[in-house]
């Protein structure tokens, strides 16, 4: 009969049974680190069992010697299945990490897409309410318009004219309210801090913008500078208005 192998020797040749193939769809480098792993762990049993056999046939010092070499060869196995598993966990950690930066980005763009979607429709069902009040202004206008004691030639006359005049009237309203709602957020406007004290003092007793005419009546600054392009001497009135000119804010659309 053959040598007898020992129990501990045995669990650790069936500890190191084959192992199940990666699954089919696990990347091309884990694949081939799991085959190393496998390759390696393998000839690991082979060597341990075939080093537990030649044991029980060998002298003591040989044994020992064979022992030590075992030894060396285990721990550079184990060392290089370290470092095998190592190498798999980092990739798989790698790839979690990569999984659910994708997953994050494709659910921010999902929100994106869902938040357009309903501000989209928001604004269909609000365009088609304001075009159901427009719709109505006509029959308002007319009815507001209308007089008891108006005679129906000039009634007629006043129905057609709003009739006529409606279509621009609505294209504009719907026009401005389509504006509107389109409209981005304002971002807050820089503060104007105005010009110096030498012009306001002038634009505001010139034009000023809070008075009537009668308000201007008792300006003494209005009257001056009303009286003076009125002076009957050459060349005070261009020099009047190009003084006027340098004056006004050039920068209003009026």
């Amino acid at each position: 009969p053959g040598p007898r192998v020992s129990g501990a020797h045995t669990r650790a040749a069936r500890s190191l049974a084959p192992l199940p193939k990666p699954p089919r769809g696990a990347g091309a480098d884990r694949r081939r680190r799991l085959s190393a792993l496998h390759a390696m762990f393998s000839a690991a049993g082979g060597l341990v069992g075939s080093v537990a056999g030649k044991v029980s046939k060998v002298s003591p010092a040989d044994g020992v010697a064979d022992a030590a070499r075992v030894s060396s060869a285990v721990i550079d196995v184990g060392g290089a299945a370290v470092s095998a598993a190592k190498g798999v966990a980092t990739d798989a950690a790698t790839k979690a990490c990569s999984v659910a930066a994708d997953s994050r980005h494709r659910a921010q763009e999902m929100m994106r897409q869902l938040k357009s979607t309903l501000e989209v429709w928001v604004k269909q069902k609000v365009q088609r309410q304001i075009e159901k009040v427009v719709d109505r202004i006509p029959g308002i206008t007319k009815q507001t318009l209308e007089d008891d004691q108006m005679p129906r030639p000039v009634s007629r006359a006043k129905d057609r004219f709003v009739d006529a005049m409606w279509p621009d009237v609505r294209t504009e309203i719907l026009w401005e309210a389509a504006v509107l709602l389109d409209r981005a957020p304002s971002q807050p406007a820089d503060e104007d801090q105005g010009c110096d004290c030498f012009r306001a003092f002038f634009r505001y007793h010139l034009l000023p913008f809070d008075k009537t005419f009668w308000g201007k009546t008792r300006d003494p600054f209005w009257w001056l500078f009303t009286l003076i392009p009125l002076v009957p001497l050459y060349g005070v009135c261009p020099a009047w208005y190009a003084f006027v000119f340098l004056v006004i804010d050039k920068s209003d659309e009026f």
